[in-house]
């Protein structure tokens, strides 16, 4: 029913997966408004990374390094402005 407290739950350097889905979902069970952005949406469409793939192979770097180039603190920063801006607008969002 609501209105509840809003979290944005930032991936880590790799991407969305499901892993990380679960976190969010749990927070959102616990009673919070979750949003998890993808960081990386300005590189494109991407297929999914496998964690255990990405850190086996020798060039981490250049296995993601096209997806971490898309996005910098500054960029984060505006995607984080929208995200509050998204979450003001929110009936069901307490505490804005």
């Amino acid at each position: 029913n609501g209105p509840w407290p809003a979290v944005i739950f930032y991936m880590d350097g790799l991407d969305i997966r499901p892993a990380l889905f679960e976190m969010a979902q749990r927070m959102a069970d616990g009673g919070y408004v979750v949003l998890l952005p993808d960081l990386f949406y300005r590189a494109g469409r991407y297929e999914q990374l496998d964690p255990v793939v990405i850190f086996a192979s020798s060039d981490v770097r250049g296995a993601i390094g096209h997806l971490m180039a898309s996005t910098d603190n500054r960029r984060a920063a505006e995607d984080t402005t929208a995200l509050l801006a998204y979450i003001d607008t929110r009936a069901d969002v307490a505490g804005k």
